[in-house]
């Protein structure tokens, strides 16, 4: 929804200042260790589809604070999708 919010699409009524869902007020200190630990257990999350969607609901919706979440995804991570991550971070 956050990423639809953010499309501009005319279907979604969002009372926010600058048309974006930064004001929706989701605690991504909550929201996100949580889906990682989902996303995780989700036998559909082979080890570079993991490493992927964590970078990218990161890099949609977390940026400023990329290593406190690499961190909680990494927790998540079951050993084979944290080799991933951990060389997908070396290149």
């Amino acid at each position: 929804m956050l990423r639809h919010i953010d499309e501009g699409n005319d279907d979604v009524l969002a009372f926010s200042d600058d048309e974006s869902s930064l004001d929706v007020g989701v605690n991504w200190r909550v929201v996100l260790p949580a889906y990682f630990e989902y996303l995780a257990a989700t036998e559909a999350a082979s080890p570079d589809e993991f490493t992927r969607a964590v970078g990218q609901v990161i890099a949609e919706f977390a940026e400023h604070d990329r290593a406190r979440y690499m961190d909680a995804a990494y927790t998540a991570a079951n050993d084979v999708q944290r080799i991933a991550m951990t060389s997908r971070r070396a290149k």
